[in-house]
């Protein structure tokens, strides 16, 4: 049976991937309009992150959850490939996730701190150039797990079985990459929610009060990416030290907080973003409101069709 407090976290990250959806699919719509109250960047940045948050979620899910919880071990132990695609998604989409925080609020910074050359420096091409070094990067950080196993194991601690990486030293070395990610996107972030507020007065001029809540959201979204690091960094610093220790309490007990923090911190993005911007909210309503209008004269014309054809 699925705990009553990790059903409540699903049904929170099924309802996050719904907003998400929608988010995506009208800020992509509006990528070209010279109207739209987004950048193009920052549109091609949360459209990935918003991927790259559904793919670490649905690992978490699969790999740890579900094993947790004693769903489909039949299968997990029969399929071996099952860890072979634990090799080349779990860690990896995680820190896919980690990194898109980090990049992302650097998007932020700059459309805050110089808003005349963000435009055009930061432009769709570079902000997939950078997707693509992002992932390249993540996937690179991870070429250790091509030269040893992984397996799905039982695991006495927690009377479960998990996918994990029996290797001692190569699970260190999986760890040690996440917190890389981590400390070095932490360091940025602090830095730049810093400068953002040492140039706070100059950022929000009297005369630019109407974009006032587009950079509050701006803000809001930095200082949650610092956040987010903060709490992956401390869990995984724990982590790190639970493996090299050998202390299997430990590092069964902070699993429990690190896979319950990373879904859920990448869940809240899409609800603090259609809070925050009342443009966002409208346009999703307006595109509802039209997708449904949509369906209901192709359903007319089915109905038209078809009773003149009696």
């Amino acid at each position: 049976m699925i705990p009553i407090f990790e059903f409540l976290i699903l049904f929170f990250q099924l309802t996050s991937i719904v907003i998400y959806i929608f988010i995506c699919v009208y800020l992509l719509s509006q990528i070209n309009k010279s109207s739209n109250f987004f950048q193009p960047s920052f549109i091609i940045h949360f459209t990935f992150n918003a991927i790259f948050d559904f793919l670490s979620s649905m690992s978490i899910l699969l790999f740890r959850k579900v094993t947790y919880w004693g769903y489909f071990h039949s299968f997990y132990e029969q399929n071996t490939w099952i860890s072979e695609l634990y090799k080349i998604l779990f860690f990896q989409t995680i820190t896919l996730t980690i990194s898109g925080n980090i990049i992302i609020s650097v998007n932020r910074f700059y459309a805050l701190y110089s808003p005349v050359n963000y435009s055009k420096i930061w432009n769709a091409k570079l902000a997939l150039i950078i997707v693509l070094c992002q992932i390249a990067i993540c996937y690179l950080s991870y070429t250790h797990l091509f030269f040893t196993e992984t397996a799905y194991i039982y695991d006495p601690a927690t009377n479960s079985h998990q996918f994990t990486t029996p290797n001692a030293n190569f699970s260190l070395a999986n760890n040690g990459v996440l917190l890389t990610f981590c400390i070095i996107g932490l360091l940025i972030t602090v830095t730049l929610n810093l400068k953002i507020f040492q140039k706070f007065r100059f950022i929000f001029q009297k005369g630019d009060r109407k974009k006032h809540g587009a950079k509050i959201t701006m803000i809001i979204f930095m200082i949650l990416a610092a956040i987010f690091l903060l709490i992956t960094t401390v869990q995984i610093s724990i982590r790190f030290y639970a493996i090299k220790t050998k202390n299997s309490i430990l590092k069964n007990k902070i699993n429990d907080y690190f896979f319950y923090s990373i879904p859920i911190l990448s869940a809240l993005q899409p609800y603090l973003l259609i809070f925050l911007s009342n443009q966002l909210r409208n346009g999703i309503i307006k595109l509802i409101f039209n997708v449904k209008q949509k369906a209901d004269r192709v359903t007319s014309f089915k109905v038209s069709f078809a009773q003149s054809k009696r």
